[in-house]
């Protein structure tokens, strides 16, 4: 029952220090446990991410960088203290996976390495470094930003308020909705004004040569003053 605690507790305390440190090997790769990420230095583009199995394997090499180690010790690490059975093909896909990730990052060296009759070996150069370090964006070393990468994410998570959303919203529904509404009142301006000149009735202003004179509308003129001015002109 100790020896199960015990364990236990190791397990717990190595997935801690896999949280808190991420790796940089051959000063061009970066890897972090806990996204389970395999990317380029300064080119977060181009990433790969690893199967749990996979990452609990670079983990063990990692540690043991460049010593060998057997099949059995990797088998028992990776998996059957993770109370998983698996065999000796699994440990060969998951060896086959980290090295086309390792391709695929442009790392032509086969930095892991077959130990004929016992087992795997990783040949690289590693560096830790510990996830919660202050970002430098200085040069030569004059001036620092202290920003953390905490403080990073909570910037790239700040949302605009809600306001300036609603104002938006509200300024695309109002729009169609006012150009709607002058557009009917212009339909209703111009459908008032043919009915009032379809139910003019024409005003007769009197005789001339047998005709009949009618005036449309109120601004019609006197007659006697019409008349004359007809009269004089023929």
């Amino acid at each position: 029952m100790n020896l199960i605690f015990l364990v236990w507790i190791q397990l717990l305390l190595q997935k801690r220090e896999s949280i808190l440190m991420k790796y940089i090997i051959n000063f061009t790769i970066t890897f972090d446990p806990d996204s389970r990420l395999l990317k380029l230095r300064n080119k977060d583009q181009l990433t790969i991410e690893l199967s749990k199995p996979a990452t609990r394997l670079l983990i063990e090499l990692i540690k043991n960088n460049k010593n060998e180690m057997p099949r059995e010790t990797l088998i028992k690490h990776v998996w059957e203290d993770y109370g998983f059975s698996p065999s000796s093909a699994t440990l060969s896909n998951h060896i086959s996976e980290l090295r086309k990730a390792f391709e695929a990052l442009g790392i032509n060296k086969d930095i892991l390495i077959t130990v004929p009759r016992v087992g795997f070996k990783m040949e690289a150069e590693i560096h830790p470094e510990t996830k919660n370090k202050e970002l430098d964006t200085s040069t030569d070393g004059f001036g620092r930003n202290d920003i953390t990468e905490d403080s990073v994410v909570q910037k790239k998570m700040i949302k605009k308020p809600a306001g300036s959303y609603g104002k938006k919203e509200l300024h695309r529904v109002l729009k169609p909705i006012l150009a709607l509404i002058f557009i009917l009142l212009l339909i209703i301006t111009i459908i008032t004004i043919l009915a009032r000149e379809r139910n003019e009735e024409p005003k007769p202003l009197g005789t001339m040569n047998k005709c009949k004179i009618y005036a449309l509308g109120d601004d019609y003129p006197d007659p006697e003053l019409f008349f004359s001015c007809a009269n004089n002109a023929l």
